[in-house]
């Protein structure tokens, strides 16, 4: 009997392709219009409440992947979901090189640069970022698997808030070196402790699962802070 589709996971895919494409596509009055300009203010609002695109993406991956009653082997997992990327990954960067490296150079009349056609081959074209992360993301399955289960919640808790506290204090911290320049020694001190797994989109993918799994009791106060 095939398992029942969850129609949430769906929905969040609709929204978030939606959120992918409202950022594309205001980025274009952030990049083009003067700071003081409104297109600029309407495009930097719709392109900043747009960016849980991805992160939703990377939530609906860690709901499947993750689940404890799926039975994921490493074989698979290499040979079918990695090894599908992999191929977009490469046909489209060879597509894209091939656009902006050799053919619009050629129609512009200028030298081929071989370098930057071996770059934009094995770097892609700067919108396929998350093709390159998640390949990693999968790569690390197997190790989370082990781990991210209902009875090490309190440890997946406290993964959570050594992530937040992770994720938000770098960011805050370059923004006020920017109006106070000795502040930047705080953001030297926090690299030194060397937290990249809690500061990256490996706890989007976890989270993805928890609020799947997780019975949570305060959903008001989890709303709040998603908004």
């Amino acid at each position: 009997m095939a398992k029942e589709r969850n129609i949430s996971l769906d929905i969040i895919r609709i929204v978030a392709v939606l959120a992918v494409i409202m950022i594309h596509v205001s980025t274009l009055f952030v990049g083009a219009e003067d700071a003081t300009a409104q297109e600029f203010f309407w495009g930097n609002i719709f392109n900043s409440i747009s960016r849980f695109g991805a992160p939703l993406f990377l939530m609906v991956s860690g709901a499947l992947m993750l689940d404890e009653k799926r039975v994921i082997r490493i074989k698979t997992l290499i040979s079918k979901n990695i090894k599908n990327i992999v191929f977009l990954l490469l046909f489209w960067s060879v597509f894209y090189g091939c656009i902006y490296s050799i053919a619009i150079p050629i129609l512009e009349g200028t030298p081929l640069n071989y370098k930057d056609i071996i770059n934009a081959i094995l770097l892609g074209h700067y919108h396929m970022w998350f093709l390159h992360m998640i390949i990693g993301i999968y790569f690390i399955t197997p190790f989370l698997r082990e781990f991210v289960k209902k009875e090490n919640k309190q440890l997946l808790n406290l993964f959570f808030a050594v992530a937040v506290i992770t994720q938000f204090s770098q960011p805050i911290v370059k923004g006020l070196s920017l109006i106070v320049e000795d502040v930047s020694i705080l953001l030297t001190f926090i690299e030194q402790f060397h937290f990249d797994f809690f500061g990256t989109y490996v706890t989007y993918y976890i989270l993805g699962w928890y609020l799947t799994n997780i019975d949570i009791k305060k959903k008001g106060l989890l709303y709040c802070c998603g908004i």
